[in-house]
């Protein structure tokens, strides 16, 4: 079982969209026995709690010791500072790196950096590779 931190591009993202790919995501995960954290399952305590985005970062970087694999899923080209500074953070950690990455897209940080990369066509494929994770 490995204990996988996903990361994801949220600024300027659809919620909707992003809340169903994420969402997916870590079920599949989780359906393959892994133990996952998303801030996007963290939201409303962070809207409760009045956090900004600094403090949003803070919390994630905190949930990522104790994790070993650092999963970003590359749905777009957009840059994300968010996605940059986990990704510097794993590998400061030395944690294993696995992409998920939309075909078609080159985000040079993600693909170079990853031990592995799982390259999708459509979500339903992601999902399905995701649940056969080991």
């Amino acid at each position: 079982m490995r204990k996988i931190f996903l990361s994801f591009r949220y600024t300027g993202e659809s919620h909707e969209e992003m809340s169903e790919v994420i969402g997916n995501a870590a079920e599949s995960l989780r359906y393959a026995g892994h133990d996952v954290f998303s801030s996007l399952e963290h939201e409303d305590y962070f809207i409760r709690s009045g956090f900004d985005r600094q403090r949003v970062m803070d919390y994630c970087l905190e949930n990522m010791r104790g994790r070993d694999t650092f999963l970003p899923i590359v749905r777009s080209g957009k840059k994300s500072i968010g996605m940059n500074d986990e990704s510097d953070e794993a590998l400061k950690m030395g944690m294993s790196y696995i992409t998920a990455i939309k075909s078609g897209i080159w985000m040079p940080r993600f693909v170079e950096n990853a031990g592995s990369v799982i390259e999708y066509d459509e979500y339903d494929e992601l999902y399905d590779r995701l649940r056969r994770l080991e």
